[in-house]
């Protein structure tokens, strides 16, 4: 293992320590004690709930819009939302849906406002994925929908947790506006987005389910860790996400703060895109692997707030595989494998790095850059502001980046959408058996019989070494203690749930 000595040495905590810039406008609480103000290390990307798939802006697209159904993480089951029932016939789901519920304009949902919404995310670049196995949504009548798939989806349900509901009417009428005018049913308004300062809801008195307790909502974007700890501690923002590890003791020292902490099933990991064409080879994508002391990273930049990943899910995610073997810290392997694949003077390569997006992501990407030096393998390092790195990695002109994939309950979507041919742009991978493992799962209903084949396609992964995989967080939440509410794994910070006092 790496020592924090030589991390140091290698640059790998240079930078850390940011300044805070002068005041931080916008950032007051305000007389209304009903109002909450959330501070997370990105903005939302975009109010178009199918031109994006990034968690934090489901987690803030879910206050004002809703799926049809949702996870209990409690429970451990999907639950009603705007469905109140469902079940699944061959390759047909038939949802029926919650009556009595209106848009934010005052329209009633009906079936047609789900068929319009499935379609558009069929056609949607970002998330036609998502709907590929869709032939056909039928309006049965006007609060029961039917989704015929190609074949057999037994996966089908877990794809529709956040693919929210539009209104047809609203939709049609706004078309690209949606950024200024999103309408959904949730229990919460849009109120306005100021593009990087903040953006505002209010909460929904007409709402189908029991009222919010907080009225106003405010989320802004603060990039700066030590930022963000200065706005928990003066009062400016009643919820931060991404608490800095070396600053959670100080900070549960406070009166008035209280740090929730929670095991994320985030999957963070380091692509090695075939488009790049030493990743082609798998001796060097093998010798990634063993290039990078995924333990110290968690020990001394992360400060232990960590869990290792050994392949592409964790223990939290339907399929995972609990006899997979970590890839052991072996510079001196690495080099023999970049050696045997005609890279014995290692090669350059662009690495891509959000930066305030997860936690410590700049310093993990600088360690790992001084790791990956070691083995001769000379990365440049790139931190684009973070919904630039997004569009470019989703459009596939990023080859080795840090990124991180939320919200994963079961493992057929992610592992389709990162590791299926042609299914989306983002790593560019293709293996005929994965697709294969991957399409015989999907059409299995027995769930035992579906998480073994899952299982062969999760270790095929490993084996592959596609990516580096990293590690899922323990999320730490900083709370002014006026605030009650209970985080999740997927990062959500749902405020519909939330009681207040004082």
């Amino acid at each position: 293992m790496i020592t924090r000595r030589e991390l140091l040495k290698q640059g790998a905590l240079a930078g850390a320590g940011l300044a805070i810039a002068g005041g931080m406008p916008g950032l007051a609480r305000g007389s209304n004690h009903r109002r909450v103000t959330i501070a997370q290390g990105v903005d939302i990307i975009s109010w178009d709930p199918y031109g994006h798939s990034v968690s934090t802006n489901y987690g803030q697209w879910l206050h004002v819009m809703e799926a049809l159904v949702s996870w209990d993480y409690d429970r451990k089951r999907y639950v009603p939302s705007l469905a109140e029932s469902w079940k699944a016939e061959g390759n047909t789901w038939t949802f029926g849906l919650r009556r009595g519920v209106r848009f934010h304009s005052g329209d009633p949902l009906t079936a047609r406002d789900v068929a319009y919404s499935y379609e558009r995310i069929k056609r949607s670049p970002q998330q036609g994925a998502v709907m590929r196995e869709v032939r056909e949504v039928k309006v049965l009548d006007d609060h029961t929908v039917q989704v015929v798939t190609h074949k057999p989806a037994a996966s089908f349900i877990a794809r529709l947790t956040n693919r929210v509901i539009l209104s047809e009417q609203a939709a049609r009428k706004d078309g690209a506006d949606m950024d200024r005018h999103p309408i959904g049913t949730g229990p919460f308004r849009f109120v306005e987005w100021v593009r990087g300062s903040h953006f505002t809801m209010r909460r929904h008195e007409g709402y189908w389910g029991s009222p919010a307790q907080v009225d106003t909502l405010v989320w802004k974007p603060i990039p700066e860790d030590a930022a963000r700890v200065t706005a928990i501690e003066s009062g400016g923002a009643d919820i931060i996400s991404n608490v800095p590890p070396h600053e959670v003791e100080r900070l549960e020292r406070h009166p008035d703060i209280r740090i929730d902490k929670i095991r994320g099933d985030r999957i963070m990991f380091l692509t090695l895109s075939p488009r790049f064409k030493p990743f082609q080879d798998r001796r060097v994508r093998l010798a990634m692997n063993h290039a990078i002391d995924v333990d110290s990273l968690i020990k001394f930049v992360l400060d232990g707030r960590a869990y290792r990943l050994v392949g592409p899910v964790g223990p939290s995610v339907f399929g995972y595989d609990p006899s997979l073997k970590p890839y052991p810290y072996d510079p001196a392997r690495a080099k023999q494998l970049l050696a045997e694949a005609g890279y014995p003077n290692g090669f350059e390569v662009d690495f891509h790095s959000p930066s305030g997006r997860y936690l410590k992501d700049r310093e993990i990407a600088q360690a790992v850059a001084g790791q990956l030096a070691k083995v001769g393998i000379r990365a440049r390092l790139i931190t684009p502001e973070w919904s630039i790195l997004w569009s470019e990695f989703t459009a596939g002109k990023y080859n080795f980046v840090q990124i991180g994939r939320g919200d994963v309950v079961d493992g057929d979507e992610y592992l389709t959408q990162y590791f299926g041919t042609n299914v989306t742009k983002r790593l560019g991978y293709s293996n005929p058996q994965l697709d294969r493992l991957l399409d015989e799962q999907r059409q299995i209903f027995d769930q035992d019989r579906r998480e073994k084949v899952l299982q062969q396609a999760v270790r095929l992964i490993h084996e592959e070494a596609p990516c580096v995989f990293l590690y899922n967080f323990q999320d730490l939440y900083g709370s002014r203690k006026r605030v009650t509410w209970k985080p999740q794994p997927n990062e959500y910070i749902l405020m519909w749930r939330a009681s207040l006092r004082g």
